[in-house]
């Protein structure tokens, strides 16, 4: 893809397509770590076809993240 980005679409385990209650498929995106959020939802905005990202921006103070062992908290 243009952006870089590896993308592939979503299944269940039955091997076919996850379709949403609208009729569209999801894309699993491998973007590695994202420099400018902000630009990044801007062009996926901008992407013919595209309903929504699921880049949750500007909506929490804190995040936790996970390694699998230890957790650490993440503040805005």
């Amino acid at each position: 893809m243009q952006m870089g980005i590896r993308s592939t679409i979503r299944r269940l385990d039955t091997g076919s397509d996850f379709i949403t209650e609208e009729g569209n498929l999801i894309l699993d995106c491998d973007c590695g770590e994202i420099q400018d959020a902000d630009t990044l939802a801007a062009s996926i905005r901008n992407i013919v076809g595209v309903v929504e990202h699921g880049l949750f921006l500007h909506m929490a103070e804190r995040a936790l993240v996970s390694d699998g062992a230890d957790v650490r908290t993440l503040f805005k």
